[in-house]
């Protein structure tokens, strides 16, 4: 049986193939476990609910065709390998008067070794980090993900208390939804592993140490995450590279750049452009994780598209299914949720207020009176 397809190089997230190929090759999908058997191989399913490409049905005529093509061209210069630029280093500015702080690490059991060792050899072979005589030694921390993983990270608190910080601004979240407002078509682009494409200066590699049980010290050789002043680095990088005279058009917050645009084809050239300004300075994209050309788009907790910004309905959803919460630690959590959509709710100050009291321990609220004001909130 011939089979016919179609290269869409555009996509962002994995696709099964049709079903005359599946009844060819015999193919067993089972959605309990989320594998795929073919050719007497298991392969896990990257099952993803909300499908990155929601919203490119917007995309009119040949237009998917265009983008496509554009995509099939613009994105073969960014490959899988880590980038690395050369348009800035960061530096560790330690405080006069500091310490190297030296902390404690702890023995793992063997399941949580074996993934930080696999993290360290994997970190090793890109030339992230290296062996290490610092002075300097933060301790590792695995915080578990909702998919079951582990994420590999440094507690780098002590660090940070000895280290000045970079004062470079970071965004407002309010005056990127207003931006993304008035915008037709929307992309966003992530940057693969950001943080570690941004080289670190000699002195400050030490500083960065930490201990790898059964292993020894290791350094980072780029900027790791954790560092109280890497998101200004990475912040003033991509202004930089992006510029004062594409701000109106794309613009960039943390580890995102954000382009907008009232026409399509307006949409292809400033992307061409910023495309370009990222491979002349040695960035690399997480193509999967990018989003192009949208008419809809879900971002920092909103939905963006021609009518405007509103709350994105999952997450106002899982507000609305918060237990009340029983401590003053549950009320910070509460309203902290609650509070980044004030906007949208009216007299929002006046609503909260029993509840702010509460927090800031001025009073004892009574039980009935929490719960109304968390029922409106809600509302």
């Amino acid at each position: 049986m011939e089979l016919e397809y179609q290269h869409l190089p555009g996509l962002t997230s994995d696709i099964i193939i049709g079903m005359d190929f599946l009844i060819q090759k015999d193919v067993q999908l089972n959605f309990r476990q989320k594998t795929m058997k073919l050719f007497d191989e298991v392969i896990d399913l990257n099952v993803n609910h909300a499908s990155r490409l929601d919203g490119i049905k917007g995309l009119e005529g040949n237009q998917l065709i265009i983008l496509n093509k554009f995509l099939e061209t613009e994105l073969e210069h960014f490959k899988n390998s880590p980038g690395r630029t050369a348009a800035i280093t960061h530096t560790i500015t330690v405080k006069p008067e500091a310490e190297p702080c030296k902390q404690r690490y702890y023995p793992r059991n063997p399941a949580i070794q074996a993934i930080i060792n696999e993290e360290v050899d994997k970190m090793l072979e890109d030339k992230v980090i290296e062996p290490s005589r610092s002075p300097w030694s933060s301790p590792i921390v695995l915080v578990k993900k909702p998919s079951g993983k582990y994420r590999f990270c440094i507690d780098y608190r002590q660090v940070n208390q000895r280290t000045v910080k970079d004062a470079y601004p970071l965004p407002q979240v309010q005056g990127i939804l207003h931006r993304l407002r008035e915008a037709r078509y929307i992309s966003t682009l992530d940057l693969k592993n950001g943080y570690w494409q941004v080289p670190l200066s000699e002195e400050s590699k030490p500083v960065t140490a930490f201990t790898v049980p059964g292993r020894g010290l290791f350094q980072f050789q780029v900027l790791p995450f954790g560092l109280h002043s890497a998101p200004a680095t990475f912040q003033r990088l991509l202004d930089e590279i992006l510029g004062p005279e594409m701000e109106e058009k794309a613009f960039a917050y943390l580890d995102d750049i954000i382009i907008i645009s009232k026409s399509f084809n307006e949409h292809l050239n400033i992307l061409q452009e910023v495309l370009r300004r990222l491979r002349e300075n040695g960035l690399q994209l997480q193509i999967e994780k990018c989003v192009f050309c949208r008419t809809e788009l879900k971002y920092l907790g909103h939905v963006v598209n021609r009518e405007g910004v509103r709350p994105d309905p999952e997450k106002v959803e899982a507000i609305v299914g918060m237990e009340a919460p029983g401590n003053v630690k549950g009320v910070r959590r509460f309203l902290g949720v609650a509070s980044w959509y004030r906007k949208f709710i009216p007299q929002f100050s006046k609503l909260a207020e029993p509840l702010t009291e509460l927090h800031n321990g001025k009073t004892h609220v009574p039980i009935s009176s929490m719960d109304i004001t968390i029922a409106a909130l809600r509302l």
